[in-house]
């Protein structure tokens, strides 16, 4: 019976929640199933290998922050993230995040709104004054016209101006 106790006041010391079970049977020369059984038997955890509020060593109210100004694509770059698990991650976790597909969607919408307030004769203009905003790729779906189209009056307007 002492020898019980014993044993499970070193466990209690070696498992701290500070290792994983993986380093403490390493660190220990025992299988790793020999550490679990002892936290079952004792009541006890050991760290976990992948903390949920950090993804690849970053914390997640830092990736909150930026998910609210970035897309998500931005932020899988600036912290060299891969962007499938990024995304498994977030959605995980549902953290909400912005796609720049969304963002196309988004405002084709709004330009929609615009070309249908908009008479025949003043497309042109319409178009002249949605260049600094809008993509080519957005107008010209938009309004129904070739991208090299908008292109061209983009780049007359640059050289006009």
């Amino acid at each position: 019976m002492s020898r019980q106790k014993r044993y499970e006041k070193d466990w209690r010391q070696i498992v701290d929640g500070t290792k994983t079970a993986t380093q403490i049977a390493e660190e220990y020369g025992i299988q790793r199933n020999t550490v679990y059984v002892a936290c079952k038997r004792y009541g006890l955890k050991p760290a976990r290998s992948i903390d949920l509020n950090f993804c690849k060593g970053i914390h997640a109210d830092i990736l909150k922050e930026e998910l609210k100004v970035m897309f998500v694509t931005d932020v899988a770059r600036k912290h060299g993230i891969e962007l499938s698990f990024l995304i498994k991650w977030l959605s995980v976790r549902r953290i909400p995040y912005r796609t720049k597909r969304q963002q196309n969607v988004e405002s084709e919408a709004k330009l929609m709104e615009i070309k249908a307030k908009t008479p025949p004769e003043n497309v042109m203009d319409t178009i002249k004054s949605l260049l600094p905003e809008y993509s080519n790729v957005s107008i010209a779906r938009v309004f129904g016209y070739s991208r090299e189209w908008i292109r061209r009056i983009r780049q007359a307007e640059e050289n006009n101006q």
